[in-house]
């Protein structure tokens, strides 16, 4: 279902191409931000690394882009149509991922959930959706509340991606999440020349280095 969302829209994308956008780290919600499959469909014969790096350079641009309030007013009629559209979308593919969970949620109540600030990527968390189906009949102003004092004591924000996470996603008393250390360690693997020399000059006098 999730690929057909880009077929009715006349892309020439193929499964193989989702899998790839996949497998080089994209989530579904990234997919689907204005002009990614195109930019992705321009890239499509570039190798892994440049496609990634592209790609990666079109979100953050769009995140943080500015436009002149010329170019700001001749889009925004076609903003809100395209906006609606792709939102749409958005909650579709939550309540798909929830769906999967065992947690059949309608959208109406996917909007409302989203109204209060909480994203994508922890609405669909199982923590979350758990404490959410004990609170959903509280009025708004006091949900709201519930849900933010839930945030508070189960959710933080990685200092590099800057993505709300579950607090089980980072080690003990790290700001920065796993997968982002994974990410650092990948940019700057260890110099296996240096490990060499260290293990042949072994420890120093003094040191409480055994020898290996």
């Amino acid at each position: 279902m999730f690929y057909e969302m880009f077929t009715h829209k006349s892309y020439e994308i193929e499964k193989s191409d989702i899998k790839r956008l996949f497998r080089l780290g994209f989530n579904c919600y990234e997919l689907i931000a204005d002009g990614f499959i195109r930019k992705y469909l321009e890239d499509r014969e570039e190798d892994d690394k440049e496609i990634q790096r592209n790609l990666l350079q079109h979100l953050e641009t769009k995140e943080h882009g500015k436009m002149s309030d010329e170019e700001s007013d001749e889009s925004n009629e076609s903003d809100n149509v395209k906006g609606t559209e792709t939102t749409k979308i958005f909650e579709e593919i939550i309540r798909m991922d929830l769906k999967r969970t065992g947690y059949d949620v309608e959208i109406s109540e996917i909007e409302r959930i989203r109204k209060f600030g909480v994203t994508a990527k922890i609405i669909t968390t199982y923590e979350f959706i758990k404490k959410y189906l004990t609170i959903w009949n509280l009025k708004d102003e006091e949900l709201d509340k519930q849900i933010l004092q839930w945030r508070a004591e189960n959710t933080k924000e990685c200092k590099r991606c800057e993505v709300e996470r579950l607090e089980k996603e980072f080690k003990i008393r790290k700001e920065i999440c796993i997968e982002c250390e994974k990410d650092i360690e990948k940019e700057n693997p260890p110099d296996d020349k240096d490990e060499v020399e260290e293990d042949i000059k072994g420890p120093e006098i003094g040191s409480s280095k055994k020898p290996k």
